[in-house]
């Protein structure tokens, strides 16, 4: 067990290290979609979650969307929410810039966790 063990260990220590990170994102007005982030980050799996800020819950709804005109993001997320998924596919990595939030009271957004 333990040659395995330090054989899987030798393997893993060989790859990339992902570092998780965090943000917020609040949007500071109605019908004013705002981008997730400015700039192009490119991740392979992001969690969202519905939280103005850390341990801040939303008082209203908010959406996320791939287009920037009001009321044009499908996505759902109420204050009570579980946190959403964004997965690339294997060998791929998705653009957090893509992405639009929209809110339904001022100050409200997201808590996102990325690697």
């Amino acid at each position: 067990m333990g040659a395995t063990l330090t054989s899987i260990n030798t393997v893993l220590s060989g790859l990339p290290i992902a570092t998780p990170t965090q943000f917020n994102k609040t949007v500071a007005a109605t019908a004013t979609p705002e981008a997730l982030v400015a700039t192009p980050t490119y991740v392979q799996k992001a969690y969202i979650f519905p939280l103005k800020g850390v341990r801040t819950a939303n008082t209203g709804n908010v959406y996320l969307g791939v287009t920037s005109a009001n009321d044009t993001q499908p996505w759902l997320l109420t204050p009570s929410t579980t946190p959403i998924v964004i997965e690339a596919p294997l060998g791929r990595k998705i653009n957090l810039a893509a992405f639009y939030v929209d809110v339904a009271t001022a100050g409200d957004g997201v808590v996102v966790w990325y690697w």
